[in-house]
């Protein structure tokens, strides 16, 4: 089994967005789920894109918020973890 830092998460194909200020609303109007989203949850957001593993997304918001990596990792692992639940992430691998 590979390592949760390993997996690469991608936006669900319906998925829509829209930033209020620092915050965000994803909606799903295919299946009616919807999350919002603060400041972190954004940037987040805004580095899943198919491609990047969990621990680079974790290393891009870390470099952001001027802070450690190992600070950010479980909050970025719990973000995704609960957006795929809600079926607004899948995992590319």
């Amino acid at each position: 089994m590979s390592s949760p830092l390993g997996r690469v998460p991608a936006r669900g194909e319906s998925v829509q967005w829209r930033e209020f200020g620092s915050e965000a609303i994803l909606l799903d109007p295919v299946t009616g789920q919807f999350a919002q989203v603060n400041t972190s949850g954004v940037a987040i957001w805004a580095h899943i894109d198919g491609r990047r593993t969990v621990e680079e997304i974790a290393r891009q918001v870390a470099t952001e918020f001027e802070v450690d990596q190992a600070d950010v990792v479980a909050d970025v692992q719990a973000f995704i973890d609960e957006l795929i639940d809600k079926q607004l992430l899948t995992l590319a691998s």
